[in-house]
């Protein structure tokens, strides 16, 4: 899309921002609604997907002993459960 920061080059001397001019509305102002903006939300939904998915398995399957006083070992232990459960779901996450 075009950024329209600033007066386009097709406009006249007139052309100001707020129409009309000084139309401080929160409702009637602001980012236009068209098929760009749909486009990047429909690309930023999709990114955020992949995000879900990774995630999700993830705090469902951390035991959190990393911040515990539990022993090396089981923590080590709970650090390999944990990664064999979100392994494939980092796989489907990427793809």
């Amino acid at each position: 899309g075009t950024l329209r920061y600033k007066r386009p080059g097709q406009a006249d001397e007139s052309w100001d921002k707020l129409d009309p001019p000084g139309n401080l509305d929160l409702y009637e102002t602001g980012v236009g609604y068209g098929p760009d903006l749909q486009d990047a939300a429909r690309l930023m939904l999709a990114t955020t997907l992949g995000y879900f998915i990774i995630q999700v398995p993830s705090f469902h399957s951390d035991s959190m002993l990393k911040l515990t006083d539990a022993p090396r070992s089981e923590k080590m232990h709970a650090q390999a459960n944990e990664s064999y459960h979100e392994n494939q779901w980092a796989l489907v996450g990427f793809v």
